[in-house]
């Protein structure tokens, strides 16, 4: 189910948005390969909709929930999981500029996580966020 979900997803985000509040009930699955796969199914609408005006909104939640309740999961993989996937997000430029102080202070709060995966991915992440950083052009404009 999880690996049809994901596949789904590449090829039709657009179909999937409609029913995104079915799948988001199944993000309190105890199944790894299910929160993955749904981490997955995130990513794919969120690129989906990076040019669609009018799934803004959308995209704005889906960005906190993986921020918010991702980044916390119990599971370490999850938690590895998502923080890649925020990488893969910031080198394509697919973070909104809104998200990037909530984003960055969640990976400097995963720098201090129990799991060495988890720290190593957070400061993979965090120097992500420094090279893409939507602020640098602005800045070398100063000096």
């Amino acid at each position: 189910m999880a690996k049809l979900l994901d596949e789904l997803s590449i090829h039709i985000s657009d179909h999937l948005i409609i029913y995104i509040n079915r799948l988001l009930d199944l993000f309190d699955s105890d199944c790894l390969q299910m929160r993955n796969s749904l981490l997955n199914v995130c990513v794919n609408i969120i690129r989906y909709c990076s040019s669609l005006s009018e799934y803004k909104e959308l995209r704005g939640e889906l960005f906190f929930l993986i921020i918010d309740q991702y980044f916390l999961d119990c599971n370490v993989h999850v938690r590895s999981h998502a923080i890649g996937l925020c990488i893969n997000l910031v080198e394509s430029k697919l973070i909104p500029i809104k998200f990037y102080c909530h984003l960055t202070q969640a990976t400097i709060e995963r720098t201090n996580d129990t799991s060495c995966i988890v720290r190593k991915h957070a400061i993979q992440l965090a120097t992500k966020l420094l090279k893409f950083n939507p602020y640098t052009d602005r800045v070398r404009g100063l000096g």
